[in-house]
Parts: C-alpha cells; sequence; structure tokens
C-alpha cells in the first residue's frame, strides 16, 4: 500500500537503489526493452534543450529577449493538424509594472 511504502520509504531505497546505480539509464532501457517492458526516463528541463526528437520537431523555439538576444522557450507539447499557429510572446519593459492593477481586479480591492 501507499502507506506501508512510506512507513518503509528508507528500506525500500536500500534495496533498491544499490542495483539500480550499478547500470547507466541508457542500459536499464535497452534491458527493460529487450524483456518487452516500457521503460523511459523523466527529463530534466536541461535535456529538453538537446533531445534529438524535440530538436526535429522543433519543439523548442527562440523568441527575441529584451536584452537584444535571443530565449530558448518550449513549444506546445502536441501538435493539431490545422490547429492554430504557435502563440506569440511580448516582453513587458517594466516587469511588474501593472501587479497593483491586476491584485486590485483580481481582489476585488479599490485601486
Amino acid at each position: 500500500t501507499a502507506e506501508g511504502r512510506m512507513r518503509h520509504y528508507a528500506e525500500l531505497l536500500d534495496l533498491f537503489v544499490p542495483p539500480f546505480r550499478r547500470k547507466t539509464a541508457a542500459e536499464w532501457i535497452e534491458a527493460a526493452d529487450r524483456l518487452g517492458l516500457t521503460l523511459t526516463l523523466v527529463q530534466t528541463v536541461d535535456d529538453l534543450f538537446t533531445d534529438p526528437q524535440l530538436k526535429a520537431r522543433g519543439f523548442m523555439r527562440a523568441i527575441p529577449g529584451p536584452r537584444g538576444f535571443d530565449v530558448p522557450i518550449p513549444g506546445r507539447p502536441f501538435r493539431l493538424e490545422g490547429g492554430p499557429p504557435e502563440a506569440t510572446w511580448a516582453w513587458s519593459e517594466d516587469p511588474g509594472e501593472h501587479t497593483i492593477e491586476v491584485l486590485h481586479e483580481w481582489l476585488g480591492t479599490p485601486g
């Protein structure tokens, strides 16, 4: 049960972590594939910038940054044929310049 796993968390770590450290992630994925099991990595944000599949799909976009250099951002996680184009972006000249107005609007307090 979930409760049992939480109660014995440290013991489970001691049981499972050492064997998993004996191989690389790629080796575990290959071994799982040979057994017909589905296994994949949970990617980090840094991984998104170097993933070959995401590069091939053009997932990462570069938008003009406020200081004269492009800023990479992720695109949509999926695409639908005939769907709307990617969203447009605009940078604020003064970040936070509308915070008070937005908070007043959301909280219903007088401006």
